[in-house]
């Protein structure tokens, strides 16, 4: 079941919205005002998340409630990464929940994170993370087509988890057999409790040609939104 909707993916870190070329946010919050009612138009009971913030910057958030931005949002979300750019332990995260940090977040982290590592082997915390659900949640992103999708679906299951937040990529949306990937991926997570990523510019959408650039026509973006929120969300 589809208990949310999440709107783009840290929207202040460069490697997810070219800031840029929307200096401001002026069309972020735009888009995330028009993607937000569309989602509510056709499924008013659903919750709308702003995707979680990264760095966690106050002024960010002030920036996007001057500018209607978080007009159609039910919930916002803040993204935590210890031992990267920040360099805080998982300790000191509950005194530091008003840092902002200069953007430009690298991407080691994605590889000593997880419960499995690439070659399939489980970490120690695989063992451990079963006693801690299903209060906690994971976080698994599939790649169009990815291999992986029924190993997880069932590796997830054995842990007991119910919370799972994953997305829908628009840029993937215009592939041959989008929609039939997207159902099967669908398909594979339905008993989960499920918070669905919408995000990511096709490239000739984008002012300029990458997934992170601002959409020249932010409406489109809504479109995608409302039209995968009417599939997999009724």
């Amino acid at each position: 079941m589809i208990e949310a909707v999440m709107l783009w993916n840290e929207p202040n870190n460069l490697s997810h919205w070219d800031f840029q070329i929307d200096p401001d946010w002026n069309i972020f919050s735009a888009m995330l005002r028009a993607a937000g009612k569309a989602v509510r138009v056709e499924n008013g009971k659903i919750l709308r998340v702003l995707g979680g913030i990264s760095p966690i910057d106050p002024a960010f958030m002030e920036n996007l409630g001057r500018q209607g931005g978080l007009d159609e949002i039910d919930v916002v979300a803040v993204h935590g990464f210890p031992l990267d750019w920040n360099h805080w332990t998982i300790h000191e995260w509950p005194g530091k929940l008003r840092h902002r940090e200069a953007e430009g977040s690298a991407y080691y982290r994605h590889f000593y994170m997880g419960l499995i590592r690439e070659d399939g082997s489980p970490k120690r915390a695989f063992r451990k993370f079963a006693g801690f659900a299903p209060e906690f949640g994971v976080c698994q992103w599939f790649h169009f087509e990815d291999h992986r999708l029924e190993n997880s679906v069932q590796a997830l299951r054995d842990l007991g988890v119910r919370h799972l937040r994953t997305g829908l990529s628009w840029a993937d949306y215009f592939r041959p057999n989008a929609l039939q990937w997207f159902d099967r991926q669908m398909k594979a997570i339905e008993s989960f409790e499920v918070t669905l990523t919408f995000c990511f510019t096709p490239e000739d959408k984008g002012v300029r040609p990458h997934h992170t650039s601002p959409p020249r026509h932010i409406e489109e973006f809504a479109d995608f939104c409302a039209e995968m929120t009417r599939r997999y969300a009724r």
